[in-house]
């Protein structure tokens, strides 16, 4: 554990980590080990091991996509792509549509579970879309700090994302095939869950 917060302290003392809902999962167990017999709730667990914790809540809107993004990061084993690759990115060549589906309600389910899990705690976590991430980077990024109360420089730079999409032009075709799919059989997609519940989430308007 101490290893962990060193490593995600940054030089003002903040700690951060990105945490999926299966990843939550895990890590509940082992600090239930750590903490002894005493039955409190996951969230006041969590709290009892990072202090005043603040949520960001990162969602995506279209879960279609984030489904495809999925799949094909399981099945070329990328799941990133930084602004300096060199190499070419994988390709994928056939595209398993059941398998999109299965990870669809994946996701509708874990964004469900990570309500649930607020709701009941009474957290009101910052609500960030993927959509709003990507369209406005700086923005955001400014904002999320508003909400951590960290400071930046005067006249600091956020600069550009780490990070580069990894979608193409490509991904609408599979959309529109995964759609259709969808449609002959019978199957329609998950019905999403955020926004569902606003009264336990924090939206803000970024700057």
């Amino acid at each position: 554990m101490r290893a962990a917060m060193g490593a995600g302290t940054s030089v003002n003392g903040v700690f951060g980590a990105k945490l999926h809902w299966f990843q939550l999962q895990q890590l509940l167990p082992r600090l239930r080990r750590m903490s002894g017999p005493d039955p409190i709730s996951p969230a006041r667990l969590m709290e009892r091991h990072f202090p005043a914790p603040r949520y960001i809540w990162l969602v995506r809107e279209d879960k279609v996509r984030q489904a495809i993004s999925y799949e094909a990061a399981l099945a070329t084993g990328e799941w990133w792509k930084g602004r300096m690759r060199q190499r070419a990115a994988p390709r994928v060549t056939n595209i398993d549509y059941s398998g999109i589906e299965r990870l669809e309600e994946l996701l509708v389910r874990h964004e469900a579970q990570w309500a649930h899990y607020f709701s009941n705690s009474g957290l009101r976590p910052l609500v960030v879309t993927y959509e709003e991430l990507s369209c406005n980077y700086a923005s955001v990024v400014r904002w999320v700090l508003r909400h951590l109360n960290v400071e930046l420089p005067h006249g600091f730079d956020v600069g550009k994302p780490p990070l580069e999409k990894q979608s193409s032009g490509r991904t609408d075709a599979v959309v529109q095939q995964y759609l259709t799919f969808q449609r002959a059989t019978r199957r329609p997609g998950p019905a999403p869950m955020f926004g569902h519940r606003p009264e336990f989430h924090e939206q803000l308007t970024p700057a």
